[in-house]
């Protein structure tokens, strides 16, 4: 996906295969289920920046999200396909917890409740705004652990490691090349999005 042009050829790829209307729904596949929504519009976006001859930092690259959880907006509960672009955009854009309430407040006057997927999505983007100024490239869950991957110039304290191994976590990993696993086994999505939270937190502190 490196490559320059990469990120526009899978959006015109895949919308050309599937069809764009099945691009916001729960029926997401392909490589936009495996990078997620907010990377795959970034490579579109870095796409056009690259055919203007733009430089791009790593750092200004989001925070990748990977913990194995359903968040999405369903078609069910925000039928047209336009407006749920819209909401996505939206979400991806809310950079602190009030843009956060604010958007699913609106959403909740507008279409009722959200379902659960979308409260996962709004958390999964709280929690990316907590790993962005810790320098996070990368968090998920792998069924076992809970990992973090860093950039050599994140700020997070090493005392704040030292905490957790203190705290005599069996099995808890942090490597030379900045990448920290946290023994958290068959977590369900409530507790990963929970654990995740208290986890970036407590770094952040």
């Amino acid at each position: 996906f490196s490559e320059p042009g990469s990120g526009f050829r899978i959006a015109y790829n895949d919308l050309e295969i599937r069809g764009g209307g099945n691009l916001l729904g729960i029926s997401q596949s392909g490589h936009i289920s495996a990078v997620g929504y907010e990377l795959y519009t970034e490579m579109m976006e870095k796409t056009v920046r690259e055919i203007k001859g733009e430089k791009i930092a790593e750092e200004e690259s989001l925070p990748e999200i990977q913990l194995g959880i359903s968040a999405f907006i369903p078609e069910d509960y925000v039928q047209d396909v336009h407006q749920r672009l819209v909401l996505y955009k939206r979400i991806s854009l809310a950079g602190n917890e009030e843009d956060i309430n604010q958007i699913r407040s609106e959403l909740q006057d507008c279409y009722g409740k959200p379902p659960q997927s979308v409260d996962n999505l709004f958390q999964v983007i709280g929690i990316r705004n907590y790993l962005k100024p810790l320098k996070g490239k990368k968090m998920g869950y792998d069924g076992k652990y809970l990992y973090i991957f860093f950039r050599d110039t994140s700020p997070v304290d090493p005392a704040k490691i030292i905490a957790l191994y203190r705290k005599k976590i069996k099995d808890l990993r942090f490597t030379p090349d900045y990448k920290l696993y946290v023994p958290f086994p068959d977590l369900i999505e409530d507790q990963i999005l929970e654990q995740a939270d208290l986890l970036l937190k407590m770094l952040a502190e």
